[in-house]
């Protein structure tokens, strides 16, 4: 584990690149650049996916010693750092970063984590759907929950009552 920044100054990261782990194998992958970024190269891009799969066993360490679900920074690489999300059901979310700022990242960990569960319970509403009512008739109301999901912010709403 490398840990400092240099004397000369590492370059500002121009984006953040976030893991969602199973047991062994990623869920998800995703890099998010800032506004006006040029999206780093493949290598850089391959490197900072090593970093975060390469911080699994950190992740897996820390867990061992605490009850939190925001384990904070696991791993520090030059200018960048790992944080991780350990959720009750041992799925982490890890992403790389250059920044000090643990709050936003604990929320963004926590809007990430109500999403995903989000998510879940409308993979579950849906094989409940499709085998109780057929997959026809469940077309419109997958499309319109997931536009509610991605603009209104929730499906509430749309549950069998």
């Amino acid at each position: 584990m490398a840990t400092g920044t240099g004397g000369g100054g590492a370059p500002p990261m121009q984006s953040l690149f976030l893991v969602i782990v199973g047991k062994n194998e990623p869920l998800y992958e995703a890099e998010f650049l800032k506004r006006g970024a040029v999206p780093s190269s493949d290598a850089v891009t391959r490197q900072n996916y090593f970093v975060l799969h390469s911080a699994l066993d950190l992740v897996e360490n820390v867990a061992w010693t605490t009850n939190q679900m925001f384990l904070k920074v696991v791993d520090k690489v030059n200018h960048q750092q790992v944080s991780c999300y350990l959720t009750a059901g041992n799925i982490k979310f890890m992403l790389l970063h250059g920044g000090k700022n643990e709050d936003s990242i604990k929320n963004f960990f926590q809007e990430v984590y109500e999403l995903y569960v989000k998510v879940r319970c409308l993979l579950c509403f849906a094989i409940f759907w499709v085998v109780y009512y057929g997959p026809i008739s469940f077309l419109p109301i997958y499309l319109f929950s997931s536009f509610l999901l991605l603009y209104a912010g929730g499906y509430e709403s749309i549950l069998p009552i």
